[in-house]
């Protein structure tokens, strides 16, 4: 079972389109678990969150004025995600929008 120790936090600053990597999971043996992601976005664009090559969401549509997309564990104990080992956390961008938040995540 996951456990939420040894957290880090990743900045999301990006405005490139296409897969943007959030974190790159630098083991090849251990999951990495996202347990907080918070995205604000400063356009219209479709986001899809991604295990390494493989989507994890389908493709969720947010503009300006689209309430930030927040995935919190709500003190579940589970992470929202878990990444592959080697592999990375990646959000797909359609449109190239400027998006800017964070991650916690632990490995």
């Amino acid at each position: 079972m996951a456990t939420r120790t040894n957290t880090q936090r990743a900045v999301i600053s990006s405005s490139a389109s296409g897969d943007v990597t959030i974190i790159a999971n630098p083991s090849t043996k251990a999951f990495m678990n996202i347990w907080e992601v918070f995205i604000q976005t400063g356009g219209t664009a479709n986001l899809t969150f991604k295990n390494g090559a493989g989507a994890i969401t389908g493709a969720i549509g947010v503009t300006s004025t689209t309430p930030p997309i927040s995935f919190q564990d709500g003190g579940s104990g589970t992470p929202r995600f878990v990444i592959d080992p080697g592999a990375s956390f990646i959000v797909n961008d359609s449109a190239g929008v400027g998006k800017n938040g964070y991650c916690i995540y632990s490995n």
